[in-house]
């Protein structure tokens, strides 16, 4: 199984500690995000494919081409979003379902187990700003029927959070233009939950985002 981490964002609220490095390097109890991904990711993953851009030679300096036993492939980035960074990553893609995770999680590896139990599924938490995330619409049957980001007016507190289990269906869908123009993954995986079944999986003991210097110490006292 193939695993996506997209970390090719500069992580402007994360400065100054993004100056010098990518937000992905960024030490939490001395080891970088990153590494707390790789941790996390099941035995059947043998390949990461990394989307890096910002400072991307400290990235591949830090994992080479093997990392734990795992073939590490590098993607170039776009610089306009989450979207048409995934979108480079088509020609690697060899799985017909795949993990993909943001570069700047802390997943726990219950959750990332827990969504590998559905073929498709997106990681959920309660947001208690949910006009700062892509906010999941659920239907009737308690599936993802739909993804809106960063809206004004929230159909729901329940955010998505950056693990999702997708299939190469992704690859067909254009991504739509967000707020500055930048190209959201949500807006491909909105496409894509309105094809699929697709299961939210509720975090256990969600740390919250890793956004600004200051949440470092928040989520080193949770760790």
């Amino acid at each position: 199984m193939q695993t996506i981490i997209l970390a090719a964002g500069e992580g402007l609220r994360m400065r100054p500690l993004t100056l010098t490095v990518p937000k992905t390097l960024i030490e939490i109890k001395g080891k970088p995000i990153i590494s707390y991904i790789m941790e996390t990711l099941p035995h059947e993953v043998d390949e990461v494919i990394v989307v890096v851009r910002y400072h991307s030679e400290k990235i591949r300096d830090y994992l080479g081409f093997s990392f734990g036993g795992r073939g590490i492939v590098y993607v170039e980035g776009s610089g306009r979003g989450t979207a048409a960074d995934f979108l480079l990553t088509q020609p690697y893609v060899e799985s017909d379902r795949f993990l993909l995770v943001y570069g700047d999680e802390l997943p726990r590896s219950d959750d990332v187990g827990n969504c590998l139990k559905h073929e498709f599924s997106v990681l959920v938490f309660r947001s208690n700003n949910p006009t700062a995330h892509g906010i999941v619409i659920l239907s009737d049957d308690g599936l993802v029927e739909g993804i809106v980001e960063k809206p004004e007016d929230p159909p729901s507190e329940i955010a998505i959070d950056g693990v999702m289990v997708l299939g190469r269906k992704m690859f067909e869908y254009k991504p739509v233009s967000g707020r500055g123009g930048e190209f959201y993954l949500t807006s491909l995986v909105d496409r894509f939950v309105k094809d699929h079944i697709v299961h939210p999986v509720m975090s256990v003991g969600f740390l919250g985002d890793i956004t600004t210097p200051a949440d470092i110490a928040r989520i080193e006292r949770l760790l």
